[in-house]
């Protein structure tokens, strides 16, 4: 389900989140974007691994990146007044990036 052509789970995929399961994925129809980032060294903790904190910056850099390719540069919200407030991240960590 997209609002104003950003993706949003609809409720069903909401329960099934809440009761553990995961959603199958994005709809076959559903537009991608692909970001490659060189994780930099500040970017890591001791062991070399991206620190946690990191991840919520990626998402925006995708999001951003996301609406440039598929509906149109985030500047262009910012000139015609719209902005765009995340007010919630919810992020599970399934395995080191």
């Amino acid at each position: 389900m997209f609002a104003h052509g950003l993706p949003t789970l609809n409720l069903h995929e909401r329960r099934r989140e809440a009761h553990g399961r995961r959603p199958s994925g994005p709809p076959a129809d559903a537009a991608a974007t692909t970001v490659r980032h060189r994780v930099a060294f500040y970017e890591t903790d001791a062991m070399g691994v991206v620190h946690h904190s990191n991840y919520v910056r990626y998402m925006e850099l995708a999001r951003v990146r996301w609406m440039d390719a598929h509906h149109k540069p985030y500047t262009e919200y910012v000139e015609s007044g719209l902005q765009f407030a995340v007010t919630r991240v919810e992020c599970d960590y399934v395995q080191p990036a």
